[in-house]
C-alpha cells in the first residue's frame, strides 16, 4: 500500500527540530493554538512517479508551511531553524530517516513574509513566513 503521508512524520521532525514548536505543529484548517509561535502545514500538491509497469514507489509533495507569530523577529527566528543553515542543517537539503519514512529529498522552493493587521483593531498584528518545500519520499523505509 502506497505510504501517500508525509504529513505526521514532518509534523514530529518539526516539533523536534525547535522547542517553541512542541505540540504547535498542526494542518492549517485546524483552530490555531492560543500560544505562539505555531507552525500550521497544507498539502499543495502530490505526485507518484511511475514506469511502464506501474508505481515506483517514489512519492513528491510540495507542502507549504506557516510560521506565525507575534512577535516578528520571534517568526523569522523559528522559520529559519525550520530552514537551516550550512551550520545547522535543516529541512531545506534534508535527506534521511523522518519518522519511519526515507527521504530522498527535501528543497525549499518559495518563501514570503507578510504581516496581517488586526480587523477590529483590540489586538497585535500577527505575522507569518510563509515556506514551500519539494519533498520526495519513498515508501517502505
Amino acid at each position: 500500500m502506497p505510504q501517500l503521508t508525509i504529513e505526521i512524520p514532518l509534523a514530529a521532525w518539526l516539533e523536534a527540530r525547535d522547542p517553541r514548536l512542541a505540540g504547535r505543529v498542526q494542518p492549517a484548517e485546524v483552530s490555531p493554538p492560543t500560544a505562539d509561535p505555531y507552525l500550521t502545514h497544507t498539502r499543495v500538491g502530490t505526485s507518484t512517479w511511475r514506469h511502464l509497469t506501474g508505481t515506483t514507489g517514489t512519492h513528491q509533495a510540495r507542502v507549504q508551511l506557516d510560521v506565525w507569530g507575534r512577535d516578528w523577529a520571534q517568526v523569522q527566528d523559528v522559520a529559519a531553524k525550520v530552514r537551516g543553515s550550512k551550520a545547522d542543517p535543516g529541512l531545506n537539503g534534508f535527506r534521511g530517516d523522518m519518522g519511519g519514512v526515507r527521504v530522498d529529498s527535501a528543497w525549499l522552493a518559495d518563501v514570503a513574509f507578510e504581516t496581517e493587521d488586526p480587523e477590529d483593531g483590540t489586538e497585535g498584528a500577527w505575522h507569518r513566513a510563509r515556506m514551500d518545500f519539494v519533498i520526495t519520499w519513498h515508501e517502505g523505509a
